[in-house]
């Protein structure tokens, strides 16, 4: 959404901008499949495991920004505003491995991956100068 006021008098403005964005994946997504591989490079056999893996994503973002500019007479312009962003991502991805003997699947931790991640940017500025 973008704003602009612009008063009667010249150089005189205001704008507002706003942006937000929200992407989630509500859902676990399972997905399973077999991997063959031969950790003894025997020749003479290969090897089967069965893998699942599931993941639920999401990221919320939203930009605020509002800028003000007035010519002041004799002085000069007079420029001020404050912009503000933040991110906020969730992911939660686990990798399992199919173990035949207990016939469950077992989480592997050194490939799953599962964080929140946060980042907030916060600024303000004020300016005067004379065109």
């Amino acid at each position: 959404m973008n704003y602009k006021k612009e008063f009667e008098e010249r150089s005189h403005n205001l704008y507002f901008d706003v942006f937000y964005g929200n992407r989630a994946h509500d859902n676990v997504r399972n997905n399973d499949f077999f991997y063959y591989y031969n950790p003894l490079y025997d020749t003479t056999e290969n090897y089967q495991r069965l893998f699942r893996n599931s993941s639920d994503n999401s990221n919320n973002f939203i930009t605020f920004k509002i800028d003000y500019e007035n010519q002041i007479k004799h002085i000069g312009n007079l420029g001020t505003g404050i912009n503000i962003r933040n991110n906020n991502q969730y992911r939660d991805e686990d990798h399992r491995i199919f173990n035949n003997e207990l016939s469950i699947y077992e989480l592997n931790k050194a490939i799953s991956d599962n964080y929140d991640y946060y980042e907030g940017t916060y600024s303000a500025y004020l300016s005067l100068g004379n065109k």
